[in-house]
This record gives C-alpha cells, structure tokens and sequence, in this order.
C-alpha cells in the first residue's frame, strides 16, 4: 500500500494547476474539432519541378499528410501518415498483434524496415506510454529518456566506470541515480496520462481515436494550441527535496487508479521503448551485474 504522504511532498495543488491547463486545452483535440495543418509540398530548384506541377502539387494536398512544420521538419512525415489505419488491415493488423501479445519482446530489424510505425501502431490499438532513446530526423517523441541519460553521465556523484575491482557499492550507487531519473519520468508520464483520461472521459463519446491522439501528444505532435506539460512537470518535481520512496509510491498510486479509470479497465497497458539499441550502447561501463558482467552481459 503506496503512503498518501507523497501528496504532501511532491506539491500536489502545484501539479493539479499545471495539469487543469493541460487538460482545458484537449477538449477540442478529442472532440476531433481541432483540425491539424496538412504538409506543404515545396521546390527551391527549378531544375527539380516536373512539367504537370500543379497536377502532382494538388494530389500530394489531397493526401493530408500532417505537418510537422512548427517542429523545424521540412520532409513529409511519412512515418506517421495514415497512422491508424493497420487495425483495418488483416495482414497488418496481425503483424501489430503478434509484437503486443502481452509479453516482453525484443524486436530487432534493419534500419528502415519498420520497427517504429509497429510500435505506433499498436499504440493505436492499445493504451500505453511511448519513450524513445533517440531522436530522429522527423524529431518525433519527447526527449526526457534521452536528456536523462545524457544528464547521469555527467553528474559528478555518477561513476561512468566501474569494474570487478571497484568498490562492490560502486554498481548500486549507479543504480540508486538510475532509478531516480527514470522513475521521475515515469512518473511525469503517468501524471500526464491520468490527466489525458480525465479529459477523454468528460467527452461524450468513448473512441479508439482517444488512444491515436494519446499517442501524438506523446510523439510532441503539433497540435495548434497545445502546449505540452512534460518539462513543467519534471522540473517541479525534481525541485522537490524528497526521497525516492517518494516517487515510487506516487508511482504505484497513479498507475492504480489509471488502471481503475472508464477507458482502461480490463486492458493491458504498454510501455513501448524505440531505438532502445542506443540506450544500451550508453554508460555501458557503469552498470555491473552480480557475477560481475557489464549490462547487457556480453
């Protein structure tokens, strides 16, 4: 049983204030009356601009592929194009399936070959929480894993080396700064998805849309108006001067009564992590396991 206390110690009227404005500026995001910009096609050359250019102009227009233009991206977007639509495709859809089947699973591929739209997809489908270790160059998703882990390996307490012949507290103490970063940005993440499906349950309609539209808040997707909570929240409560226990049990109770809401009850909830291939490469030094092996065991 999580201690109620962490309301006290991490501010929680702070948080809820921070929260109500996210929350007054999804109404018509999930009424799906916020009608997004559609990608531009543009040419600088002239030398690149075919003869019929107003024909091929007007049908890249009639695809509606969403604009990430506010986000510095001039390429279409084609990672996120017709996102959804692999639920209405039996081939595709058992594709999604069969990676979100309710296990740990490991999915390795080329470059190229579609790992991220599968995780995009069957985010579509299923409630869940997305991070990614790196960035792209369509700067899709939130960069809090990344900074976080940046941010480790520069703290001085933080041993980027350690070895079997390092003081055995060595590995734990790694793992104690570990565990707070990541566990402040489960937490922020939480927080925001509780607040996301009070929103959608004040709508007058249960939609499977509510889950694409989740998702795209977590991609940083451009929505006009929207301004996104996750560094506010983060730096309010890494401000805090708590403990870890804190965290964990503000942790355990979100995700109990995210479990127990209207949209979620009864289902499975994911947490996808993409380019996870990087994150491993990183401070690969600093982790040991008990027999003295780096992480991953190599």
């Amino acid at each position: 049983m999580p201690d109620s206390s962490w309301h006290i110690q991490l501010d929680t009227p702070k948080i809820d204030e921070i929260l109500r404005r996210f929350i007054g500026s999804l109404s018509d995001i999930l009424e799906e009356k916020n009608d997004s910009p559609a990608w531009e096609p543009t040419s600088d050359d002239d030398d690149d601009i075919p003869e019929d250019t107003d024909g091929i102009i007007d049908h890249i227009r009639s695809l509606r592929i969403p604009s990430l233009s506010s986000r510095f991206v001039d390429e279409p977007p084609m990672t996120i194009y017709r996102l959804g639509t692999f639920s209405e495709q039996p081939n595709l859809k058992l594709r999604v399936e069969n990676l979100f089947n309710g296990k740990d699973t490991f999915l390795v591929n080329s470059s190229g070959t579609g790992k991220t739209r599968l995780l995009y997809e069957g985010l579509c489908m299923h409630w869940g929480l997305y991070f990614t270790s790196s960035l792209d160059s369509m700067r899709l998703g939130f960069e809090d894993l990344d900074h976080a882990i940046n941010n480790l390996g520069r703290r001085g307490e933080f041993n980027t080396v350690v070895s079997p012949t390092s003081n055995p507290e060595a590995t734990k103490h790694n793992l104690r700064l570990a565990h707070r970063q990541f566990s402040t940005i489960l937490l922020v993440r939480l927080l925001i998805f509780k607040a996301f499906l009070t929103a959608a349950a004040a709508t007058s309609y249960q939609s499977d849309k509510h889950k694409e539209i989740w998702l795209k808040l977590q991609l940083v997707f451009p929505f006009p108006g929207m301004r996104l909570p996750f560094t506010e929240l983060s730096e309010h409560i890494k401000s805090r001067d708590i403990g870890d226990h804190v965290i964990d049990d503000a942790i355990s109770e979100i995700l109990s009564e995210i479990c127990a809401s209207r949209d979620t009850h009864g289902q499975r909830l994911f947490i996808a992590l993409d380019e996870a291939n990087v994150a491993s490469r990183l401070l690969d030094l600093a982790f040991m396991d008990d027999e003295g092996n780096y992480y991953p065991g190599t």
